[in-house]
């Protein structure tokens, strides 16, 4: 069974804030960013972990991802796909994508790289 956890962008301090996975500490994160919820998405995590460089990496809804399969997809993003209901790449330019998930290098997300999103846009 996958922890819950969750995130979300925290504007005047320019970062994510995490959820844990117990009880206490997921109620303890609603409470603290229940003023944010109103204004910002809350990202869930995935429970995929991918080793990369520094480590293993938590996959979240909203994050930006490589394509390691599909080298023509210049980026991509996390996204709920409801007609499967699951998470899939969604390429801005493209549309939806096959790749895996798994198969994806994490380079950002798009509350603090929107950047990345801006640029192939």
């Amino acid at each position: 069974m996958n922890n819950i956890k969750y995130r979300i962008y925290d504007p005047i301090n320019k970062k994510m804030i995490y959820s844990g996975s117990t009880p206490t500490m997921l109620s303890s994160f609603f409470k603290a960013t229940a003023y944010l919820n109103t204004q910002y998405k809350m990202s869930y995590q995935l429970g995929l972990l991918i080793s990369g460089g520094e480590g293993k990496s938590e996959f979240y809804e909203g994050d930006i991802v490589l394509p390691k399969a599909s080298p023509s997809w210049a980026i991509a993003i996390i996204k709920w796909h409801l007609l499967d209901c699951t998470f899939r790449l969604y390429a801005p330019n493209n549309g939806w994508i096959p790749d895996r998930i798994l198969e994806s290098e994490l380079v950002g997300n798009i509350c603090e790289n929107s950047e990345l999103i801006k640029e192939i846009s």
